[in-house]
């Protein structure tokens, strides 16, 4: 695991992430593009922490994946480095070639059944680790849950508020 201040001193560029290219962020500079030991270290505010060597990067990070593979490797990408850590540490996934040509071959994101629990699952966790109603969705909620754009998150939120599997205040979709 690699902490914080393993950054120190690291010449920083700020760049769009090459999985989510900050499409759908409100955030100016979501993306630290750190550089050490031959590896580019990712940090993005949507899909979480990532590393992967200097060969991987120019190879793969350069349009060479679609929208779908990005959009599943982010997803992989969150969901390790959502899970806690017993240190407290910041994790990051690793991204080799042998795990991007299966994603390229096996990219299939989570059903809808399964980002509807997904979804289920983060506004519980959410609500118990906070002990009050949840105001606000974060950006990158359709990562975390697997959804291709946040308004097919958006229409999943919809239709579990509307079969009263969820309950909250009004549901609105930003459609920008």
């Amino acid at each position: 695991m690699l902490s914080k201040n393993a950054f120190s001193g690291v010449n920083l560029d700020m760049l769009k992430c090459p999985l989510c290219s900050d499409k759908y962020s409100n955030h100016d500079q979501p993306f630290e593009r750190q550089k050490k030991f031959d590896f580019i270290f990712c940090d993005c505010i949507n899909c979480g922490s990532f590393k992967a060597s200097e060969a991987v990067w120019d190879d793969n990070f350069d349009g060479q994946l679609n929208d779908i593979q990005k959009v599943r490797i982010s997803y992989d990408v969150r969901q390790y480095t959502d899970k806690p850590t017993s240190t407290g540490e910041r994790r990051f996934f690793s991204i080799d070639q042998k795990y991007i040509d299966y994603r390229k071959s096996n990219n299939n994101l989570p059903t809808p059944a399964e980002q509807a629990t997904n979804l289920i699952r983060f506004l519980g966790d959410e609500t118990n680790k906070n002990m009050s109603p949840i105001r606000y969705l974060p950006d990158n909620i359709y990562l975390k849950i697997g959804a291709k754009t946040p308004f097919f998150c958006g229409q999943i939120l919809i239709e579990l508020h509307d079969r009263k599997l969820i309950t909250g205040e009004e549901i609105t979709i930003n459609n920008d």
